[in-house]
């Protein structure tokens, strides 16, 4: 997040700036929160993951050096992806709250 900026407004630019793509943020889906330690249990980096559901309102998809690819998938298709643990249970609230 930018000083000033919105949690919404945040996700939305991110999202432009790494798909090109503008969207409108629609509900929250869920807050994560990711800690990794080292190996002595000392914390290496700390995350708070704030996941949105957004519809694309216009734009292109033009990637930026953060993003090797860009999909659309169904619920149905997903089950076939490669995807970490914290993606699958957000989709997961994603599609229980549809």
């Amino acid at each position: 997040m930018e000083l000033g900026e919105t949690a919404e407004g945040a996700a939305a630019r991110e999202v432009y700036e790494e798909t090109g793509l503008k969207v409108v943020i629609e509900r929250l889906i869920d807050v994560q929160t990711d800690i990794h330690f080292d190996a002595k249990g000392v914390i290496e980096y700390h995350y708070l993951l704030v996941d949105y559901a957004a519809m694309s309102a216009k734009g292109e998809v033009k990637l930026n050096g953060e993003s090797s690819s860009f999909g659309w998938f169904s619920k149905v298709e997903l089950t076939g992806l490669s995807m970490s643990d914290g993606t699958r249970e957000v989709l997961g609230k994603f599609y229980r709250k549809k």
